[in-house]
């Protein structure tokens, strides 16, 4: 039977089963998957319940539901007594699924322990959990974290608690954790659960670390008996591969005890092969011998090459513990490894035990590969290095920069290559000792010095890597013409001037005749070029290009020759810089942007302006990066007409190299005025409401796009109820912020747009739809024997935006016996028309559901279809 099923027949017991079997006792657990070979859809499940032993209860058998429309019974496999009156049981299955797919493993029984403060009624609610895996062939096999530590703990009232699921993942696969609601069944919440941070018991604050899992209470204010739940979650490549419901339960005593403390290392990292020795530490604040342990997947049986830890015994003042671990290549992963130790101590007499509970943090790299050099051929790069002492690993990727050598990578910071300015330009299998980098085929720049370091990557799903490789630069033969500038002498739409400069080759030996060949192409990245001058002497490098139209871009290259023909190489291109200007209000707005083969980056670029005719004056200048630039003049006075150019700044970076250029671009004259339309606001999303809510709230900013205007004096507000409707403007307002309210119903359509101090409205920003949050489930049971429990057939939960509900009940042979449409509750009592009692037996109903309104018309009524079973009397009542 399915879970939803299971949840609701979890109400009845065969007639004539025992009562001690329906006590309260369940106090926490979890299941666990592992999948038990590589070719194989089969999976281990552990279910692992902690129960009350004061209860009396002897659970022997756990019903599996698999999501796959198949269930069964399974035998407990072992039982534990882990003290404060809990007993540990674990069930084991192994069920074989038909295919590959997401499914959803649960479990739910009858009832948890009484008194639980957060959860009402708690001894007549039950346990629902659950764990979601993914058979997916392109994700290779997984297998489930696996919970080293209890879900069973204690707090003293005004201290600080922790607890940590000690979670470990042998694939290596990233865990995240979050907090989520104790379940009575799928998609049911324990009834009446109150967050323990609920100002009812008294304050503090719990909260629970995502990336680490510790779940800290600071610190609880009441004792009682409060349970708590949260999802593992599982990701490898950026998607979730399954998550893990644990349903934990924590007693908050008073105690005048207070807790031992714990010292453990620092995060730590270490290169594979090295051999990790640390010692730790506790000490009791009152005196108390201290019990140190520790858990984590390292220590596992079947983790290869395992980790110890070791501490003798109860042990005072100071409790000392070794840690141990002899790393290998296999230990490489990319996510850290979790070791959890806990101190607790032994105050004698009625005293509680107290813990102290932290994790450490072992990250495993690679070794470093070593012997990286560079030899430069022709156009090209060749990397060479030794071959890699980690058999297990899978590829060596190559990163390089361009300029600013000489960085610093240390082992153990976090050495993100790419925010150091390198780039992946290669990768290899594992076992190749060299590569040629030919820059995707187009060749490198002769007047740059490129770095590398290597790096070896380590195989899914542990993707570990090594650490990078010592940094080698070098740069290629300088043996052909090197361009310094392209500047712009001229701008006129007729008969403009460029300035075109270029180095003679730094490499050239000897001094026969040469000749060099100018070539110029339209645009930035133009490719079809002219020829426009030859200059046959080794020192004339200098040429002022007479062109068209200098209000556009052009781009340069140079050929060389001998005098006699023969080819000798050729230039990088450079283009001029071409500057781009549009009015706004009161402002103008430039963009720029080049192709050049110097650096650029971390240099200044000047702008200047002339306002009507006066002189070019330096206006201001900003840092730049990369090969494009834009700027914001404002406080112009609207109609005045304001020129610009602006001069750009760069080197190359090779030590032969000392000159700075300089280089201009054209000229633009711009004239502010207020006829740009505003931007298009970016509207955020919404997400429905699910209960008591009249309004939406809408937040939104404006864009920033080219020829709008990234400003408004206002806004206006659309909406549309459904979404095959149009739009209709129902508000204007000043700020970035609306509340739309709709006592109908928050279902519908928003966009808004922008307006400028003149009235001019912009385009409207993206459309965001919202329907309607709904809920009404009904059961399949109903026990009309007036003993207080399921006397009534009403909804599962409180329904949920539900205006009416036209109900029908049939007998098996299809004739109608009861109707009502005045009752969203229902209330029935298991009474044909007349009123009298309808016979126990299977009965059919259909539910007309009217909800209020909805995003999509089609929605907005639903018919509900099922049987419902009408029992004589409850056996819960025995």
């Amino acid at each position: 039977m399915n879970a939803q099923i299971k949840y609701l027949l979890a109400l009845l017991l065969l007639i004539g089963a025992s009562t001690a079997l329906h006590a309260s006792h369940i106090r926490a657990g979890e299941i666990t998957a592992q999948r038990v070979s590589e070719n194989s859809l089969t999976f281990r499940f552990t279910l692992t319940l902690y129960l009350k032993i004061s209860s009396g209860i002897d659970q022997r058998t756990a019903d599996f539901d698999f999501g796959d429309g198949t269930t069964r019974t399974v035998n407990v496999r072992s039982t534990v007594n882990i003290g404060n009156d809990t007993e540990r049981r674990t069930y084991v299955v192994e069920h074989t699924y038909g295919a590959a797919g997401n499914y959803r493993v649960s479990f739910v029984e009858i009832y948890r322990n009484a008194g639980i403060r957060n959860i009402s009624n708690s001894e007549r609610v039950e346990l629902y959990l659950q764990t979601a895996i993914s058979i997916n062939p392109f994700m290779g096999v997984n297998n489930t974290p696996v919970l080293l530590n209890p879900p069973i703990d204690r707090a003293v009232v005004g201290e600080t608690f922790i607890h940590n699921p000690g979670a470990f993942d042998i694939d290596g696969d990233s865990i995240s954790y979050r907090m989520t609601i104790p379940r009575m069944g799928p998609g049911v919440n324990a009834p009446g659960y109150r967050d323990p941070n609920d100002p009812a018991f008294g304050g503090g604050s719990l909260n629970l670390d995502p990336v680490t899992g510790d779940l800290v209470w600071d610190a609880p204010a009441e004792p009682g008996i409060y349970n708590v739940a949260f999802l593992i979650e599982e990701w490898r490549d950026g998607q979730r591969i399954s998550h893990i419901v644990r349903d934990m339960q924590i007693e908050v005593i008073n105690n005048r005890n207070r807790k031992p403390e714990l010292v453990i290392p620092e995060d730590t990292c270490l290169v594979a092969g090295k051999k990790l020795e640390r010692v730790i530490e506790a000490d009791d604040p009152d005196g108390h011998r201290i019990n140190l342990s520790s858990v984590s997947g390292i220590y596992l049986q079947d983790f290869s090459d395992r980790a110890s830890f070791s501490a003798s015994g109860s042990q005072l003042p100071i409790a000392t513990g070794d840690f141990e671990w002899q790393t290998t290549c296999g230990h490489v992963r990319k996510e850290p490894y979790h070791v959890l130790f806990k101190a607790e101590d032994i105050p004698g007499g009625n005293s509680v035990r107290l813990v102290d509970m932290k994790t450490w943090q072992i990250f495993v790299y690679g070794p470093e590969p070593t012997g990286l050099k560079t030899t430069p051929e022709g156009r090209e790069m060749l990397l060479e290095w030794d071959d890699y002492s980690c058999p297990d690993a899978r590829a060596m990727a190559i990163y390089r920069k361009e300029c600013d050598p000489g960085v610093e990578l240390e082992p153990c910071d976090d050495y993100s290559l790419e925010n150091n300015g390198f780039r992946m330009v290669g990768r290899v299998p594992i076992g190749t000792t060299s590569w040629t980098d030919t820059n995707r085929g187009e060749g490198l720049n002769k007047g740059s010095e490129y770095c590398y370091v290597i790096v070896a990557e380590f195989p899914d799903p542990g993707a570990g890597r090594s650490f990078p490789s010592e940094e080698v630069c070098g740069g290629l033969i300088p043996d052909e013409p090197l361009f310094s500038n392209v500047s712009v002498n001229l701008t006129d739409s007729l008969a403009g001037e460029i300035t075109v400069r270029w180095m003679k080759p730094p490499a050239l030996t000897g001094e026969p005749a040469f000749e060099y060949r100018l070539y110029r192409t339209e645009g930035i990245d133009g490719q079809e070029y002219t020829h426009i001058h030859t200059a046959n002497d080794i020192d004339d490098t200098t040429f002022v290009d007479v062109v068209d139209n200098a209000t556009m871009a052009y781009s340069y290259r140079v050929d060389f020759y001998h005098n006699g023909g023969e080819y000798l190489g050729r230039s990088e291109r450079a283009s001029s810089v071409w500057l781009q200007g549009a009015p706004g209000d009161e402002r103008a707005i430039l963009s720029w942007e080049y192709d050049v083969p110097w650096n650029t980056s971390g240099f200044y670029h000047r702008i200047y302006r002339s306002v009507n005719g006066e002189s070019f004056s330096l206006h201001d200048s900003l840092m730049h990066a990369g090969d494009a630039g834009s700027y914001v003049d404002v406080g112009l006075q609207n109609d005045d007409t304001v020129c610009y150019y602006v001069e750009t700044v760069g080197e190359y970076c090779r030590e032969i190299f000392t000159d700075i250029y300089y280089n201009t671009s054209q000229e633009v004259c711009i004239i502010p005025r207020d006829s740009i339309e505003p931007c298009p606001p970016v509207l955020e999303g919404l997400n429905c409401a699910e209960r008591d809510i009249d309004y939406n709230d809408l937040y939104w900013t404006l864009s920033v796009e080219e020829n709008c205007l990234p400003e408004s004096y206002g806004y206006k507000v659309y909406f549309a109820p459904h979404e095959d409707e149009e739009l209709e403007h129902i508000a204007d307002v000043q700020d970035e912020y609306f509340r739309h309210i709709d006592t109908v119903s928050t279902a519908g359509c928003y966009a808004i747009s922008a307006v400028n101090y003149y009235g001019m409205e912009g385009a409207k920003s993206n459309k965001v739809c919202v329907d309607l949050c709904v809920g009404y489930d009904l059961p399949n049971l109903i026990t009309p024997n007036n003993d207080g429990y399921n006397d009534f057939f009403v909804p599962l939960s409180e329904p949920l935006n539900v205006e009416s509900v036209l109900f029908n009940v049939y007998n098996r042979w299809g004739a109608l016996v009861y109707s009502s449409n005045d009752n969203i509750n229902l209330d029935w009592d298991g009474k044909n028309f007349e009123g009298y009692d309808l016979k126990e037996g299977v009965y059919y109903y259909s539910a007309e559901v009217t909800y209020r309104r909805r995003l999509r018309k089609e929605d907005q009524v639903k018919t509900l279809k099922g049987w419902v079973h009408i029992y004589d009397r409850n056996p819960l009542s025995d």
